[in-house]
């Protein structure tokens, strides 16, 4: 039963139109359910007009969708699946599946292909940094003839860099050293300081009062070493378990000679004299140092450790550090008397390599390479160079350096370096450890009577290791162990605390 309804004039025109537009029923429906879908998805505007639908109801209720629809199109999927695996199942995939395969070989074969003959722009790399090998190039020659250049022109990759040196000295102590030597005026004087930790050069002096330019006294491997060679025994004694500081050696003669018949056939008598080691390092004992180097140590194991504290080899640093000799026939048995009491012009020691062997025996055994440029920068301020710690060598244990350090101490509180360090330790001092070795001998080049003391300081946390050396004609003006001491001080001075008087 179908209902009637009444066409007004608008209505009859609107039809006409959309006709026009749409000239089956399909089609105005499908426009119909368009507009509709439209509607629900998206809010639209109150209007009181419906000339966009003009077949839809003025409630605007959608068409009711047909049942069933839903079901069809799952049973559709339903049914296109299971005849896929259907397919599979008998094989007739496997060609398509080959052909699929060489399909993708053959693509990335063409990708790899591209890339590979694709044109790849190199990448620049990081130019190489600054090396103290370069620095030691640059700067032996200069700081040989006692000058250190303000600017240095460096090379980095293919780039000439000029750069502002910033020295690695310590200000205070290096004044202080320079004024010690202004004051006395010594014939020749060299100071040579180190952090025994890092191989920082905290003070470099070097002083001539004559006319006759040495150039820098403190890289010279011209003076004798004299009992400064005295450590090295000591310490490949106590490093092998042939010796301890309370073992006992006896001697006849004086101390400060040496003679064959007191060295190569000793025998005891009412003047014997039997010192502990301790002793004989303190007071420098020759005959005791010949008997140890001939019946304890012996040539090959004192060569060995000569070397190990730098003798005879090529030390690292940012400057060519000479080498210091040590020559011994090991077939000869006075020649390695000598040697190891240091009573020979045969071993040859710079004052900077005094340091070194100092700073290795306050640094548990380590040595480290000496660095006398603390950074290099362009005119920007960027950083071109900057030191590394390097280790140089161990040539004894951590054991035998505290024992070393307990011979070196007896050296200053009642051997021979007592005088200069006499009230030293009283005050403001008391709780500083100080030890070093004397070494006394003439020299040739410069010519003159040599004074070494080689030593190192300790307070807490802040070490130093030194070594200081004067050279005089005629008569003393300052001895060696002076100079370490008011250097010494100047290094653990107390800063001034300013108080404030508000």
């Amino acid at each position: 039963m179908s209902r009637s309804r009444t066409i007004c004039p608008n209505d009859l025109m609107r039809r006409t139109q959309l006709d026009d537009l749409y000239p089956n029923q399909k089609s105005r429906k499908k426009r119909e359910r368009a507009l509709w879908r439209g509607m629900r998805s998206k809010p639209v505007a109150k209007t009181t007009s419906l000339d966009f639908a003009p077949s839809l109801s003025a409630k605007l209720k959608p068409a009711p969708a047909r049942r069933g629809g839903r079901v069809m199109k799952l049973g559709l999927v339903v049914a296109l699946v299971g005849g896929i695996v259907w397919l599979g199942h008998n094989g007739y995939f496997k060609g398509f599946a080959g052909g699929a395969q060489s399909g993708f070989a053959a693509l990335t074969g063409s990708v790899k292909s591209a890339v590979t003959t694709a044109k790849v722009t190199p990448v620049e790399p990081p130019p190489p940094p600054v090396t103290a090998g370069q620095l030691a190039e640059i700067l032996t020659e200069p700081v040989s003839r006692n000058v250190y250049p303000a600017r240095l022109a460096v090379t980095r990759g293919k780039e000439q860099i000029d750069t502002v040196v910033e020295y690695s000295f310590d200000p205070a102590l290096q004044a202080t050293a320079e004024r010690v030597f202004e004051r006395y005026k010594p014939d020749y004087g060299t100071f040579v300081a180190l952090d025994p930790e890092s191989g920082r050069i905290l003070a470099m002096t070097s002083f001539t009062k004559g006319d006759q330019n040495l150039g820098n006294l403190a890289v010279r491997a011209s003076f004798p070493a004299a009992s400064v060679f005295k450590i090295v025994t000591a310490a490949a004694g106590l490093d092998q378990d042939i010796l301890s500081p309370g073992t006992v050696i006896p001697f006849n003669g004086k101390s400060t000679t040496l003679y064959r018949k007191n060295v190569l056939k000793h025998k005891n008598n009412k003047w014997t004299r039997k010192p502990t080691l301790v002793e004989a390092f303190a007071k420098s004992i020759n005959p005791v140092f010949g008997r140890i180097g001939v019946f304890q140590v012996g040539a090959p194991a004192l060569s060995d450790y000569a070397r190990e504290f730098g003798f005879n080899r090529t030390l690292e640093a940012d400057i060519t550090v000479p080498t210091s000799a040590m020559m011994l026939d090991p077939e000869d048995e006075w020649a390695l008397a000598e040697a190891a009491s240091g009573f020979t012009q045969n071993n040859k020691l710079s004052p900077i390599h005094g340091a070194m062997m100092a700073a290795a025996i306050v640094n548990d055994g380590i040595m480290m390479q000496p660095h006398l440029v603390s950074a290099l920068h362009d005119d920007q301020g960027e950083l071109v160079y900057s030191p590394t710690w390097s280790v140089a060598g161990q040539p004894i244990s951590s054991q035998t350096a505290s024992e070393m350090r307990e011979l070196m101490q007896a050296t200053v509180k009642r051997g021979s370096a007592r005088k200069p360090f006499r009230g030293f330790f009283k005050g403001k001092n008391s709780d500083i450890e100080v030890g070093g070795k004397t070494g006394t001998l003439t020299g040739a080049d410069p010519q003159g009577r040599n004074d070494w003391f080689v030593g190192y300081a300790v307070r807490g946390d802040k070490r130093i290791a030194f070594a200081a050396l004067c050279v005089n004609i005629e008569k003393w003006t300052v001895k060696s162990g002076r100079v370490a001491r008011i250097a010494i001080e100047t290094w653990f001075e107390e800063p001034l605390k300013v108080v404030s008087t508000d």
